[in-house]
């Protein structure tokens, strides 16, 4: 994005590359270079220790932190990137962006896949079942509907998306040496993947989405365990 290549871990930026030099966050490299100190350390150890002064040295101690400062909802759409890669050639649904953020709009979407036999594109909002903007009292919208409501507004200058794409595959198939199909169409709403439930938690998901209406109008794919999903499954059960 922008001339930069951006690497991910566990749901956070690890590193952007702007062509010249490798950039992580201050919190990420906030690492002590001996690594073989246990978790806990009194006054009298810290004060013989600095900080990496590199980050090949500290390299695996900025990927603990990365993980550490990622939210589950992050980390859950991580779960889907790290299998659903359009690196992997024999996969028919992948990964084509995350976090995307359009021109002159604050809102980032979480995810957006890409399926490669009928070469359309579809994003989706991540939620997990502790998040606030999923629930609302019984017959009043959620918040997260709204919120998907001016994402599928933003999306809906289909042309202009799909240009943009397809020179983002241009880039990534010369990049990698792949031959990654040309996006010709986009699905026109913004799908809500949520998860992290069990059985029970799922009788309120029944009262308070299903059965008032809530997610009528709205794409939705529901799994309690993000671990079991991956890009087909969620594509092919989003109804």
């Amino acid at each position: 994005r922008n001339n930069n290549v951006d690497f991910y871990y566990k749901g956070g930026r690890l590193f952007q590359f702007d062509g010249k030099k490798f950039i992580t966050h201050k919190k990420y490299a906030s690492v002590i270079e001996n690594r073989s100190l246990s978790n806990n350390i009194d006054e009298a150890k810290l004060k013989n220790q600095k900080l990496i002064s590199s980050f090949e040295k500290g390299y695996e101690g900025v990927k603990e932190n990365c993980k550490n400062y990622s939210g589950v909802e992050a980390i859950g759409v991580s779960q889907l990137y790290s299998s659903g890669s359009y690196l992997i050639p024999s996969l028919n649904i992948v990964v084509l962006d995350i976090e995307v953020q359009f021109s002159g709009k604050h809102s980032r979407i979480d995810l957006l896949l890409f399926n490669k036999t009928n070469r359309t594109l579809r994003f989706y909002e991540a939620k997990h079942f502790t998040n606030p903007e999923l629930w609302a009292k019984k017959d009043v919208s959620p918040k997260v509907i709204e919120q998907i409501g001016k994402y599928s507004g933003i999306i809906s200058d289909t042309q202009t998306i799909l240009d943009a794409y397809n020179s983002y595959t241009e880039i990534v198939n010369d990049l990698f040496g792949i031959n990654l199909p040309y996006p010709e169409k986009l699905d026109e709403k913004v799908a809500l993947l949520w998860f992290g439930f069990d059985r029970n938690q799922m009788n309120k998901a029944q009262d308070l989405l299903f059965g008032d209406g809530s997610l009528v109008d709205t794409p939705h794919y529901a799994i309690g365990n993000i671990k079991q999903c991956n890009v087909e499954k969620l594509w092919n059960g989003t109804k």
